[in-house]
Formats: structure tokens, sequence, C-alpha cells
């Protein structure tokens, strides 16, 4: 259910702040590690610069990638980042300064930024449309092309600790060579890739950084509210893709993502985990980026039953998951009378 009437501060907000600014990104490879930083700016009265850094691990062919290639892919994860600090005030123009976007591109951004924030604008109770919500602007004559990559056949597979991305790894392992990637690691994504067999040294990890401004901002009674982060995974599996050589990204995403989360209403707050998304992304990084990726969901037919009882195959697992989202920040499992039911399926399975 809605959480609070926020549509006059929606519509104040918007006044007072009329544009969002994607400024600049920049990287570099230095101290072991590949760092990169995005520059925004809310209508010249606050700044944020949130940071992602990938340590270097020994499989990496940094040096094969072009400039240009590289680019590319930083610029396209600076266009879904943006998104967490342009909600804060929600401004009606968004000017793109990195790069020029075709008609064709900013209708595509445009229909992940509103069915991405779905779930933010019901629960702020804020009316809009897909249309006037915002207005995007480029302010750039650079455009950057498809390109190509050397990559072979292996798989990476993102790990967020939980029974899905589990079940995946593990069926994967047993049959092709699979890298885990993780975002942000923590107690139970550690656990589980040691469970798996891989080591840190063998795991692309990926650490991104909020800027602390957002979190002021947030304080201050701006707008907050979900964004899609699992359409920022999938740009960033890209670059683990390309830092790696390996073609085959296989997400845990199962066939319930794909239903709406609020009867009655298009709002879905897995939207950026649903086919269509899916389909959309593998359609604009070959259109834009490149053809070289494979970019799928490797649990799409299966239900979350049909997924315990896979996981009930697997007791290694049992002592150091974490399907929950609630405590997945602070790596605990919610009071049992809050337990997520498929957990008591998993167990009265096995």
């Amino acid at each position: 259910m809605p959480q609070a009437d926020n549509n006059n501060k929606y519509i104040d907000l918007r006044e007072k702040f009329p544009n969002f600014i994607y400024e600049s990104y920049d990287y570099k490879l230095a101290d072991d590690k590949i760092t990169i930083e995005f520059s925004y700016s809310l209508s010249g009265k606050y700044f944020f610069r949130p940071k992602i850094s990938i340590p270097i691990r020994d499989f990496f062919q940094w040096e094969s990638i072009t400039e240009t290639a590289r680019e590319n892919i930083i610029f396209h994860i600076g266009m879904i980042e943006l998104l967490s600090y342009w909600k804060a005030a929600c401004p009606p123009k968004v000017i793109v300064k990195p790069c020029k976007l075709s008609t064709e591109q900013v209708s595509w951004w445009k229909n992940l930024y509103f069915n991405g924030l779905g779930e933010f604008f019901y629960l702020n109770t804020i009316s809009t449309d897909a249309e006037s919500f915002m207005e995007v602007e480029c302010d750039s004559e650079k455009e950057f092309s498809s390109f190509s990559l050397p990559l072979d056949d292996s798989y990476i597979v993102p790990v967020g600790g939980g029974k899905d991305s589990v079940v995946t790894l593990e069926l994967l392992k047993n049959n092709y060579p699979v890298t885990p990637l993780v975002v942000n690691p923590r107690g139970a994504t550690d656990e589980c890739i040691r469970t798996a067999g891989f080591t840190h040294e063998k795991t692309i990890e990926i650490f991104r950084t909020i800027d602390p401004v957002l979190l002021e901002l947030n304080a201050l009674g701006f707008l907050n509210g979900h964004t899609p982060f699992s359409a920022l995974l999938a740009f960033v599996s890209l670059l683990a893709s390309a830092l790696s050589g390996k073609r085959n990204i296989a997400l845990s995403n199962e066939a319930s993502a794909n239903e709406t989360t609020v009867i009655g209403q298009n709002i879905n707050h897995q939207y950026s985990k649903s086919f269509e998304f899916e389909k959309d992304f593998r359609e604009y990084i070959s259109a834009y980026i490149s053809r070289d990726f494979n970019y799928f969901s490797f649990l799409r037919p299966l239900h979350e039953i049909q997924i315990a009882f896979l996981f009930s195959k697997l007791p290694d697992y049992f002592h150091v998951f974490k399907s929950c989202n609630a405590g997945s920040k602070s790596d605990i499992w919610l009071q049992l009378s809050e337990m997520p039911v498929f957990l008591y399926y998993t167990f009265a399975l096995y």
C-alpha cells in the first residue's frame, strides 16, 4: 500500500529543481583496481559523485578492450546509475552531456526509467505518466558505435547470496567454466561463493558507493524509494563480461518476476528482472553496445516452488544463504513469523 502522499512534494521539488544533469564520467586503472566515477548535478545546487571500483583479477583483459568500448559501457552504466539521484527531486528535464542519444535510445531509456520506478511512484502516490514524468535532452555531439570483443563461451553468474543464484551457480559450474560476480560483497555472498568452491581471486567483485549527499537529501525529506537495481546490475555485468572475456551472463530471475505486484495496476517491483526488460535489454545492447554479449536468465522457466525443490538438494548452503531482502544489508533473516514462505517449502522438500 502507498506509504505517503508525496504528490505535492513531487510537484514542488520539480519546480525548485527543473534540471538533472549527467555531467561526465571518468575512469582509471591504478593500485590494482579499476575506479569509475560519475558526476551529476541537481540544478547546479547539489552535486553527486558516486563511484564504482573493481579489484583487478589475473584473468582480466583490460588492455584488449579499446578505449571506445570502455567508454561506451561506462557511459551506459552512468545512464542507469543516475536514476538513484534523479528520484530525490524528479526534475522534469534530464540533460545528458557525455554522449548524444538517438530518438530511439531516448525512448528506450524513458521506458526503463518509468517502469523501473513504478513502485516508487505508487508508494509515494505520485500522479504522472510515461510522457510527462521526464524529458531527456542531449548536450553533446559525441556518439558511440557498437563494437566487437574477444569473448569465449564461459559463464558469469551474478550471486546475491540467495537460493536462486545458488541454484544457477551449482547447475552451471558442474558442466561449464563459471565465474561468480558479486556487487558489494557481504557475508551471505562470500559464504555462498566459498561453499561453491570459489575464492575471492576467482570472483569478479564490484564495489558500488552511494554519494553521501543523496543520504543527506533523504534526511532532509527529499523523495526516496525503490529503483531498478537489477537494471544497474545488467549494465555492470557487461563491463564484467568485457573485462573477463566471458560471453554468457546467466542471471537467476524466475517466472514470477514477470507478474505485477499491485493488483489491477501495471506496477512490477521486479520490472528489471522481468522477461520484458531482459528482451528489451538484449535488443538495446545488440544495437548500441555489442552483439557479443549474451545476457539471459537461466531460471526464467521456473517458479519459486521448483527452484526451492532444486535448492533443497543442496544442504551445504542451508546455513549460509540469505534470501531475505529486508535483512540483506545486515546479513540477517527476519523473525520466523516474517520469514518467506519458500523457506518452509525448502526444508519440507528436503
